[in-house]
């Protein structure tokens, strides 16, 4: 089983949902490391970033189910699991700063 799950991870459709929140949690670290923490009722440019790419997030996390759910679905279980808990940790700061 280990074996199954390292060799879906090799594809970008399973690699790329989880590296794409993690590049968005070192751009929110940088950004709030550089800027102080914005409590404007106006969003910023650093908003629609996030924004953005967490719609870009839900659509690679579809395309990666889509695709490998049918045909290991052990294996893609897991790693939609990973994949979730990858995009919830941006979400996960964004809450607890209250941005």
């Amino acid at each position: 089983m280990p074996h199954a799950i390292a060799s879906t991870l090799r594809h970008p459709t399973a690699w790329l949902p989880i590296a794409v929140p993690l590049a968005l949690l070192t751009f929110m670290a940088a950004y709030l490391s550089w800027f102080e923490v914005p409590r404007t009722s106006d969003e910023d440019t650093a908003a629609h970033i996030f924004q953005v790419t967490m719609l870009v997030e839900i659509v690679l996390v579809v395309v990666f189910a889509v695709r490998w759910l049918p045909k290991t679905p052990a294996p893609a279980g897991i790693v939609l699991g990973i994949q979730f808990l990858a995009a919830a940790t941006p979400l996960a700061l964004v809450f607890v700063l209250g941005l």
